[in-house]
């Protein structure tokens, strides 16, 4: 079927008369489209016997081990040009990926968020310079100025040195880690990432944690989330936003596998050890800080 009658059937007068019920069931078999790579199967013979040692990794510990990110494609996203390294096949602006895996998951998915936390990164001025403070525990930056950070005037808006921009030098994260679920709208151990928004998103963060807190008296992980994205401009630039929202509840299936992960993290962020990708993260490759002219 060529691509013109399937949008015609896409938008046919019975489709826009269906049920919300309806509506929403198509919806749910639409997102999340996961791009097939050559090591999700494992050959029978390299699988190992339930509860065995993974020869090898004896002495590799979680808190060596860096968590990927799951990113929104921008026009300036490295993973989306061919001449980068990081090329990857496939993906297009609006797309969601997991930045170690380079698995494309597209523009419309589902996650359970496991845990939210805070961190702070003072970039260099130029794309692939070396990150002169972090503070992973969103508190107490290592590096130059390093110290508190509430004590900090680069956290301030003004002080950044982009001209014309208003915005801080140092920049905050917003961070969740969360399992990407399937089509099936089941969550596994590999799809594990976390999702982070800068303070460009910080109204998104706060909307997202709004609708979580709103499902009193369940955990986080409780809630499935979808992500999509929306376009926006500043002038001759344009991006897209991501956006959050509601997508029912976990199944009991899921909400154990979640459950799993969620002490696991939580484990990690209380030792210190909880690493997650920030490559690319730079100030060329996403949405403008609020008063800048050019998007990050």
């Amino acid at each position: 079927m060529n691509k013109a009658a399937t949008r015609q059937q896409q938008h046919s007068p019975q489709q826009a008369r269906s049920t919300p019920a309806a509506q929403a069931q198509q919806r749910s078999t639409e997102i999340v489209k996961h791009q097939t790579h050559a090591i999700a199967e494992v050959p029978n013979y390299l699988v190992l016997p339930p509860g065995s040692e993974r020869p090898g990794f004896e002495e590799m510990e979680q808190g060596d081990i860096i968590m990927p990110r799951l990113a929104l494609c921008q026009s300036g996203t490295p993973q989306r040009k061919k001449s980068e390294e990081k090329y990857i096949e496939g993906l297009d602006e609006a797309m969601y990926f997991n930045t170690i895996t380079r698995k494309i998951y597209g523009e419309r998915i589902i996650v359970v968020p496991l845990l939210f936390f805070t961190s702070r990164i003072l970039f260099g001025e130029n794309m692939g310079d070396p990150l002169l403070c972090q503070a992973l525990d969103g508190k107490t930056g290592i590096g130059q100025p390093g110290g508190p950070c509430i004590k900090c005037p680069l956290k301030e808006f003004g002080t950044s040195k982009k001209q014309g921009s208003k915005a801080p030098a140092c920049t905050k994260l917003y961070n969740y880690a969360v399992l990407v679920a399937d089509e099936q709208r089941v969550v596994h151990a590999e799809d594990l990432a976390v999702f982070t928004m800068k303070s460009s998103g910080a109204n998104d963060a706060m909307g997202w944690n709004t609708l979580m807190r709103l499902r009193a008296g369940t955990p986080m992980y409780a809630g499935m989330y979808e992500l999509f994205s929306m376009p926006a401009t500043n002038g001759t630039n344009s991006w897209h936003t991501p956006k959050i929202q509601n997508a029912g509840w976990v199944s009991k299936e899921s909400a154990d596998a979640a459950r799993a992960a969620h002490e696991a993290i939580s484990a990690l962020r209380a030792q210190g050890r909880l690493q997650h990708d920030i490559s690319d993260l730079g100030p060329q490759n996403d949405a403008p800080e609020p008063g800048a002219d050019t998007p990050f």
